[in-house]
């Protein structure tokens, strides 16, 4: 089993009611998974993350960082993982 720690920043933590969560996975589970698994727990959080299966889509809406990098789609999480979701930043 793989505990990890989601730091959750605006717009996700209005969608959750909680800036951070902790959850256990299944081993060998990738990032995107997670990110799955949230929007099944949080239908709400669709709206920031239209497009899973596109990743242009997905690093337009999201800025997902674990362990203080960015994270990939396709990374296996480890026990103890730390990571923080928060919207793209944009503007001028």
């Amino acid at each position: 089993m793989v505990n990890i720690t989601v730091d959750l920043l605006p717009p996700f933590s209005s969608y959750t009611k909680d800036r951070q969560i902790k959850i256990v996975l299944q081993d060998n589970t990738k990032f995107i998974d997670l990110i799955r698994q949230l929007i099944d727990s949080y239908p709400q959080m669709q709206e920031m993350i239209p497009d899973l299966n596109d990743e242009n889509v997905f690093y337009s809406n999201v800025f997902p960082v674990l362990n203080n990098r960015l994270a990939r789609q396709d990374e296996i999480l480890n026990d103890g993982d730390k990571i923080i979701l928060c919207g793209a930043v944009t503007g001028g």
